[in-house]
């Protein structure tokens, strides 16, 4: 960031000592009237977006808030220049007349005012959705004619306000280019550097792939990425994100999903994850908002460690298998503590983001609505880290990847941990590359913060060494040779052989739990982020199975337990397991609960398939044709469409949780 901060500001300084030199203020002064009145417009709006909204933004500071408007900077730009980079290419050809400056500054003030209008608009919608409007413009930019309609009918006296205001501007920025006189024309050599410069600066909106820009900001948690995002740009971007042909995922409700009752919807949405006697609603506008008022377990005052393990296998793991490879010896030896949940499924066959993702915040990818990385992180939702840091605990996340691998070091930023990545740990062990660094560096990291927690901690590892390509993230020594046993012991399936390593790093780092005294005091969780991709079979169920290993010793007995479950429901059994008192939502239940049913919900990679794992079997529904009849598997299979649909409706309402309830402790 503060390299691409001093790469601008040089750029800048180089940009305005060739305007200087070309011998024209006047071009420099219209463009600049017009870029400032962009600038200044955006400003304006995060001042009435914290006026307005101030619940919104109740958990920022004044350094905080300050350091958003300076974020803020980077998409107020790019929003400027899509809007106004033509016209700012106009007034600065080297072409000596008034008339043309007059016109083409009227021109951009016109723009100015669409700007406003379009700001004000998404003011308007973040009072309804408390988010900015994001990927629902794609669906009102394909119906012009219903906009045009609505607005006239239900918004004509402001219509006809805002057209005339337009005009007013126009007339300004036409006698602003009168006043400010003749332009000159400089040198060849000048004028010709300093266009260069120009057009390379308005280029670089369309220069980038659009959707990189979507969740910018939002990793510093919910309300600073309000505050940092730009309305007009975050609706612009998704229109770009449209037009350069990013159609795999298309933002909108299957036309049966749209023809459902969207409040029978929600009541089997309330019936799936609303049901529990010792839970209460917390909230009448916000559905799925609950809290838990009696609990079936007490570990509070215990630490939690979570180890999500990259295409975790049963297979694998000889626990779990019955087998006796050697592989696993830490993990058999967590498993033989806990309890072991043969029917947990991932929410996706082979996405890390959407099971990480769904670990996290105990919200399924859902068709119709982007999930993280996309425009999820706009919607306030129940955070894993945030929940326990308001509880007193101190929270970590680990990973050996580079911080924006797949999104996911932005991600456990947002969902309030403290982010360690690749990028800034030191090798410990020989790899092929001197950069390279993998699951002990990442476990150690982890190991020396929570060795300096001063209370209870929350710390979340994510493994990368049995992830494709295998060979780039084995070292080449590790354990006094244990390398070359596993290398000629698994020779036929490195997978298996990567996993024992990442074993091995488990068992050094619970080492250092025990060595500082915490490994008695902590809770162990195993769980996977996906199945491994092509490993899992054509049996639907074995697509979507992963282990799920909850090791409390002296809290819950260890053992086998049937209980159909998924990654939704790790965030829920969390809040029961270590009473957390505050309410939360999710599309899961504790698997503490015996009141609750037993269900997973599911989703392919591209989304036009959801289902549901339940004991009637599993359902999935393609979504492209009729709803089925309410009979056997078909009336499971529209309960996922209706589940889907609810999901859908509350998310893109903004009703999932409270900005406040979300917001940073």
């Amino acid at each position: 960031m503060m390299y691409q901060i001093g790469l601008w500001l040089g750029f800048a300084v180089l940009a305005l000592y060739v305007a200087i030199r070309r011998k024209d203020t006047v071009r420099l002064y219209n463009s600049a009237w017009l870029a400032g009145g962009f600038l200044l417009l955006c400003l304006l709006g995060r001042g009435v977006l914290l006026f307005a909204y101030p619940g919104t933004f109740s958990s920022l500071s004044a350094g905080q808030i300050l350091l958003c408007l300076w974020r803020g900077l980077l998409p107020d730009v790019l929003a400027c220049l899509w809007w106004c980079g033509p016209v700012l290419l106009a007034l600065n050809l080297p072409v000596k007349s008034v008339k043309w400056q007059k016109f083409w500054l009227s021109f951009g003030f016109v723009w100015l005012g669409v700007f406003a209008l379009a700001l004000a608009g998404d003011l308007i919608y973040f009072g309804f959705v408390h988010r900015h409007a994001g990927s629902d413009v794609l669906n009102l930019f394909s119906l012009p004619s219903f906009l045009w309609q609505m607005a006239w009918l239900d918004y004509r006296g402001v219509l006809a306000g805002g057209i005339v205001c337009i005009g007013l501007v126009g007339w300004l920025g036409a006698y602003i280019a009168g006043k400010n006189g003749h332009p000159a024309k400089g040198s060849f050599l000048w004028e010709g550097a300093f266009w260069c410069m120009l057009g390379w600066v308005c280029c670089q909106p369309f220069l980038a792939r659009p959707y990189a820009w979507i969740p910018y900001g939002y990793q510093h948690g919910v309300a600073q990425g309000h505050l940092i995002q730009n309305g007009v740009f975050t609706m612009w971007n998704h229109w770009i994100f449209k037009q350069q042909g990013y159609t795999f995922q298309k933002y909108h409700l299957p036309p049966a999903q749209a023809a459902m009752d969207p409040q029978k919807a929600l009541e089997t949405a309330k019936y799936f994850f609303m049901s529990s006697p010792q839970e209460q609603p917390a909230d009448l506008h916000y559905p799925l908002l609950r809290k838990r008022v009696q609990f079936n377990a007490d570990a509070r005052g215990r630490n939690v460690v979570i180890l999500v393990l990259e295409s975790l296998q049963w297979k694998s793991i000889d626990a779990l298998a019955g087998t006796a490879t050697g592989a696993t010896p830490y993990l058999d030896s967590l498993i033989a503590q806990g309890q072991v949940f043969k029917q947990f499924y991932s929410s996706s066959p082979d996405v890390s983001l959407f099971g990480i993702g769904t670990i996290l915040s105990g919200v399924c990818r859902i068709t119709g609505f982007p999930y993280y990385g996309r425009g999820l992180e706009t919607v306030s939702v129940s955070a894993l880290g945030r929940l326990f840091a308001k509880e007193g605990y101190q929270t970590y996340f680990v990973q050996a990847s580079s911080y924006k691998w797949m999104y996911i070091g932005p991600l456990a930023r947002q969902m309030g941990f403290t982010v360690y990545s690749g990028e800034d740990l030191t090798p410990l062990l020989p790899y092929r590359t001197k950069e390279t660094v993998s699951d002990y560096e990442a476990l150690m990291r982890l190991a020396d913060s929570v060795q300096n927690a001063s209370q209870p901690f929350l710390g979340v590892f994510f493994s990368l060494s049995t992830h494709e390509p295998f060979d780039a993230f084995y070292p080449l020594a590790f354990g006094d040779g244990k390398e070359k046993t596993f290398a000629q012991q698994f020779a036929s399936d490195k997978y298996v052989r990567n996993l024992a390593y990442t074993d091995w790093a488990i068992g050094q780092f619970i080492n250092r739990l025990k060595q500082a005294g915490l490994y008695d005091n902590t809770v162990f969780v195993v769980v996977g982020d996906h199945p491994r991709r092509g490993f899992s079979g054509s049996e639907p169920k074995e697509m979507f199975r992963i282990p799920f290993v909850l090791a409390a010793p002296s809290v819950l007995p260890p053992g086998v337990n049937n209980r159909i479950s998924s990654q939704a429901d790790l965030l829920p059994t969390l809040v029961d397991l270590f009473h957390i008192s505050q309410p939360y939502a999710a599309m899961g239940n504790s698997v503490l609960d015996k009141n609750t049913p037993g269900v997973a919900f599911i989703t392919n990679l591209v989304g036009e398939r959801v289902g549901l794992i339940s004991e009637d079997g599993v359902a999935i529904e393609p979504l492209a044709g009729q709803m089925p009849k309410s009979d056997g598997l078909s009336r499971q299979r529209r309960q996922a469409a209706e589940l889907n649909r609810a999901m859908y409706d509350l998310l893109r309402q903004g009703r999932w949780v409270p900005a406040e309830t979300a917001g940073r402790k």
